[in-house]
């Protein structure tokens, strides 16, 4: 037989694949899926951060304007108030920002980003310094909440003075290591029987109670402020409310400090 010619077998070596050719497509084509892969969760996880920023959450409901009444308050205390801001959606919630209408009121919140089914405390701290009289104020709180983003807390209070016919001494409360209770007494001017209950306490700080709940005509009754005993050390705030059945309705709020070393 007769070789092939020579052009022939130059065509036949072109077909020849080396071996390493096969390595290298098979390498590629590794390379290929793999980058593929790496971008469909990098994408996956540019969705799920997406989402956790989004920060969806709902506010519990409730009115978007709150009103509370400190009542009578006495001069150059800080008066307390709090109240729960939370979070009812299925996203993380956040506080974006708290602002007061005068700087004698300095709201805080405790955590800016609320998760679902928690809450935080909004305290609003009120500075009666060089204040008299009738006053009001007011905190805006703006949040990530899509539907109802901003909750206005506004308060009233009247600096100095006390309601026709009551009486309340003393008009702070300053409690020290190794004092369980402190009372305060209540003085009844009027010409019937004063009943009175609780309408603000911090319970996280200490817990009011009274023998009874009414007070006789030219009389006096009590009101006891029993501190936690699991307290941390340090110096507590707070305040407490009582509301009496004048005509017409008069509220009292007593400052509380509680120090422990």
């Amino acid at each position: 037989m007769f070789p092939p010619p020579e052009n022939q077998t130059l065509n036949l070596r072109f077909l020849r694949r080396p071996r390493s050719f096969f390595w290298k497509k098979s390498l590629v084509t590794l390379l290929i899926v793999l980058s593929l892969a790496a971008i469909s969760t990098a994408q996956d996880k540019s969705k799920s951060a997406s989402k956790a920023e989004r920060f969806s959450g709902k506010l519990n409901g409730g009115p978007l304007k709150i009103t509370w009444d400190f009542g009578y308050v006495p001069i150059d205390y800080n008066m307390i108030y709090t109240l729960p801001l939370e979070n009812v959606g299925q996203d993380s919630l956040r506080i974006l920002s708290v602002k007061s209408s005068c700087e004698c009121t300095r709201p805080k919140v405790t955590t800016r980003i609320v998760a679902p089914g928690e809450a935080t405390p909004l305290i609003i701290s009120y500075n009666t310094k060089n204040f008299y009289g009738p006053q009001s104020r007011f905190v805006e709180v703006h949040t990530s909440d899509p539907y109802a983003p901003e909750r206005i807390v506004q308060f009233q209070a009247v600096v100095g003075g006390r309601p026709a016919g009551v009486d309340m001494r003393p008009r702070s409360v300053f409690n020290l290591p190794g004092s369980n209770v402190d009372t305060v007494k209540i003085r009844n001017t009027t010409e019937r029987e004063l009943n009175f209950t609780v309408v603000y306490q911090d319970t996280s700080l200490f817990r009011i109670t009274a023998g009874q709940w009414s007070v006789p005509v030219n009389g006096y009754g009590e009101v006891y402020v029993i501190p936690r005993l699991d307290l941390a050390k340090g110096i507590h705030f707070s305040t407490f409310t009582l509301e009496f059945d004048t005509e017409p309705l008069a509220r009292m709020s007593t400052p509380v400090k509680i120090v422990r070393y």
